[in-house]
């Protein structure tokens, strides 16, 4: 996160207004919790490397970070 935010402006503005950062705090129980996470693995998975061709014309290595932990 720190590298991308001191080289944003490297970046075009396509890239930049793509970029996103999102925190929430949901209501769940533990298997809405597990749900959700293998909806979200689901969600990655035609993106990561080896689950596709060539990669499309001004596609980038993106970073994409989930946590998911329960509070007290």
């Amino acid at each position: 996160m720190q590298e991308y935010l001191a080289q944003e402006h490297r970046f075009s503005n396509a890239w930049r207004e793509a970029a996103t950062f999102m925190q929430s705090t949901i209501v769940a129980t533990a298997a809405e919790l597990e749900v959700l996470a293998d909806e979200i693995h689901e969600l990655l998975a035609p993106y990561q490397r080896g689950a596709r061709g060539p990669a499309p014309r001004g596609a980038r290595f993106v970073d994409v970070s989930v946590r998911a932990v329960p509070k007290q």
